[in-house]
């Protein structure tokens, strides 16, 4: 039987490879047993050649395919190793369900302790910090023109805006100062900020010992969700995702959050990519059983651990068209193959 076969590891490896479209031997791989034990069982021979345009196929308008599927179109190959299903490619090829289930997962670096020399303004956030700033400068304002205002219509000496502004500083920081007010509106003014300055100083103090206490750390995206909605994420497919099936379950789903995902997309080398990873705010879009092969292989220390996380939910390979649109496959739900062989 004649075998067409594309690199796809650890389902396809080749041993030699003498150039596109000629004869290659199988390493030790998924496919490689599973046409031992299958030649071996049915009792037949088979030779595997690598297709010459290392595509699984697409369809043209005339309803021709490229590629592997080309191949089987054409009558050209027999046998097929690891292909994913559509549904156009139903039309001229049939599927043998062979694999259990597999996921596209995210792959990003583990949770990072933050830098405690960021502590001390860890408790709030951007925006709160410059709301406070913004309110201890209105407040200076404020009380300089109730000042200014009582000055012009009965009598006394006017304050200058800097004793307001270090008054309405020290108060937050629970410095003594003098009243700088000699009005009623100005003292009445004086007392909300009071109140202010101690609402503000007891929720620094409280989340300022929390985060000495218990070290934060960075978030890693566990979910495709969070891939958008983490601020300044980046994250990227190898090549191989472009050519084959899940690409098309990215390009052709019809919910926004894929279509948003393939859309930001960056394409780059496997060790590329990963030293990415390693610098923070960037992710791998990988198979989970490529990375459960690779990542303790190559990135694990003398006790096996390693600095990746994988995310909890992925997406299946499978085109959304040949399974209406599947939702995202939590690492080992045990939902239909979607990775098979084809005959």
């Amino acid at each position: 039987m004649r075998t067409v076969s594309v690199p796809v590891f650890p389902y396809v490896a080749y041993e030699a490879y003498d150039g596109p479209g000629n004869l290659v031997t199988l390493a030790d791989s998924t496919d490689t047993r599973l046409l031992v034990s299958l030649s071996d069982e049915l009792n037949f021979t088979y030779d595997v050649y690598a297709d010459p345009s290392q595509i699984s196929g697409s369809e043209d308008e005339d309803g021709n395919f490229n590629g592997i599927v080309g191949q089987i179109q054409r009558q050209e190959a027999d046998l097929s190793t690891v292909l994913a299903i559509s549904r156009d490619r139903l039309r001229v090829a049939d599927y043998i369900g062979v694999y259990p289930p597999d996921t596209i997962i995210i792959v990003s670096l583990k949770p990072q302790l933050l830098p405690q020399h960021l502590a001390l303004i860890r408790p709030f956030a951007v925006e709160v910090w410059l709301g406070v700033l913004v309110c201890v400068l209105v407040w200076a304002v404020v009380l300089w023109m109730l000042q200014w205002m009582y000055v012009w219509a009965v009598s006394g000496s006017p304050i200058r805006i800097s004793t307001t502004v270090l008054y309405s500083w020290a108060a937050l920081l629970e410095e003594s100062m003098s009243d700088p007010s000699s009005s009623f509106s100005g003292q009445m003014h004086v007392g909300c900020w009071l109140v202010f300055c101690l609402i503000i100083s007891t929720g620094f103090k409280s989340s300022l010992v929390a985060n000495l206490t218990i070290q934060g750390t960075t978030r890693s995206p566990e979910t495709l969700e969070d891939l958008v909605q983490i601020k300044g994420w980046r994250w990227g497919f190898e090549p191989w995702m472009v050519r084959y099936g899940p690409a098309r379950y990215f390009s052709e789903h019809t919910d926004p959050l894929i279509k948003e995902i393939d859309r930001r997309k960056e394409v780059l080398p496997l060790e590329e990519g990963l030293k990415e990873v390693l610098k923070g705010g960037f992710s791998m879009m990988e198979s989970l059983k490529r990375m459960q092969y690779i990542i303790p292989s190559r990135y694990a220390d003398s006790r096996g651990r390693t600095p990746f996380n994988i995310g909890k939910k992925g997406a299946t390979h499978v085109s959304p068209e040949a399974q209406g649109t599947p939702e995202p496959l939590s690492v080992g739900d045990p939902r239909p193959v979607m990775t098979q062989n084809v005959v």
